[in-house]
């Protein structure tokens, strides 16, 4: 009976490949609560992730739409634009983030836009923002796959000794 948790539930699924039982669990989600912008952010990021991205776009602007352009969905779209070849976009969603509060933005989201436009220098700019900032979700790119290009730079190993770590997990 809970939206959360069944979100949580189709990412853990997600992530171990299980595609059907992530999917039967974020449509569950959906069931529950059809305006979840948590549902439909998770939808989008599994349809991005396996290519579909005209189903991926259209979860994550629905997520979007529904959290009043939450800078953590902007993110996910923005990446998913770059790894659709839909440059443009995703340099739009930059500038959008750019124009918001600086206050509001979390510093992971042009990070995230940036390694998948594979602009390295740009993505450590702002992951060493995060780390300044002391944002709680940086630990997350130890073993969120779309930060895997930078986990053979030195500077990713930089970043994870002063965050107190040992070695990245493999996603």
């Amino acid at each position: 009976l809970s939206v959360s948790a069944a979100v949580d539930l189709g990412v853990l699924y997600a992530r171990r490949g299980e595609y059907v039982q992530a999917v039967d669990q974020l449509e569950r989600a959906l069931e529950l609560d059809p305006d979840s912008p948590a549902a439909h952010r998770a939808l989008g990021r599994l349809d991005c992730d396996r290519g579909s991205f005209d189903s991926a776009f259209s979860a994550l602007q629905r997520a979007r739409q529904l959290s009043n352009d939450d800078p953590m969905i902007l993110g996910d779209l923005g990446y998913c634009y770059a790894k659709s070849g839909r440059e443009g976009e995703a340099r739009g969603v930059l500038r959008e983030l750019e124009e918001q509060d600086r206050g509001s933005v979390t510093p992971m989201s042009p990070a995230l836009i940036h390694v998948s436009l594979n602009e390295h220098d740009q993505a450590f700019e702002w992951l060493e923002r995060a780390y300044e900032a002391r944002v709680t979700l940086l630990p997350t790119v130890l073993m969120d796959p779309r930060y895997e290009r930078l986990r053979t730079d030195p500077r990713f190993a930089e970043l994870l000794r002063r965050m107190g770590g040992r070695k990245a997990a493999s996603p």
